[in-house]
């Protein structure tokens, strides 16, 4: 045997030899030890400390976890009102240019009515429910006034979505994407 393991040995022998219960076991004698009540209460009180410490560790967790959803929360905010504030400086032009296109399915709209695909309705994501504007096709030249009354289009790059009957009154059906010019009335 190499005499770091001898070593080794040796220590753990020593240790084993020193302790109560191992000296009483090998000399055959019971002698004083504790109460099983009082071993009871040492496994009792170990045991209690643990969840302790888990719940605390649990608890520090959700903290951390509540803060993140907090900061996160308030990083969006913040997002929607600069979104909203230049969304609201572009309409106070009163005009706004981009691409639409059309859409003729659906039950029910953003503002609470129910959906009329031949009506001269438009989804807008900003402006409010009720908005009148004209709608200016670019490519054909035609125009058509609609009412806004659903969110949308949930498309990048798309600043409207008409419903079937004012795509058909501007001539973008075939195309089903156009470019528009649009002004708030």
């Amino acid at each position: 045997m190499s005499a770091w393991r001898f070593t080794a040995a040796a220590a753990a022998l020593c240790f084993f030899a020193c302790s109560t219960t191992a000296s009483a076991k090998l000399s055959g004698s019971v002698g004083p030890s504790p109460s099983p009540s009082a071993q009871d209460k040492k496994q009792k009180i170990s045991s209690e400390t643990r969840p302790r410490k888990h719940a605390i560790r649990e608890r520090s967790r959700r903290t951390v976890a509540h803060r993140r959803l907090r900061r996160h929360a308030q990083l969006h905010r913040a997002r929607r009102l600069v979104t909203r504030a230049s969304s609201l400086h572009q309409y106070n032009s009163h005009e706004f240019s981009g691409t639409a296109s059309y859409y003729f399915e659906g039950q029910r709209v953003a503002s609470g009515g129910r959906f009329d695909p031949d009506g001269m309705t438009a989804a807008h994501r900003t402006l409010p429910f009720g908005t009148r504007v004209h709608v200016t096709d670019l490519n054909s030249g035609r125009s058509v006034d609609v009412t806004i009354n659903d969110r949308g289009p949930f498309v990048r790059g798309r600043v409207l979505d008409l419903s079937r009957g004012a795509a058909h009154a501007l001539g973008m059906m075939a195309r089903g994407v156009t470019r528009i010019r649009a002004s708030v009335i």
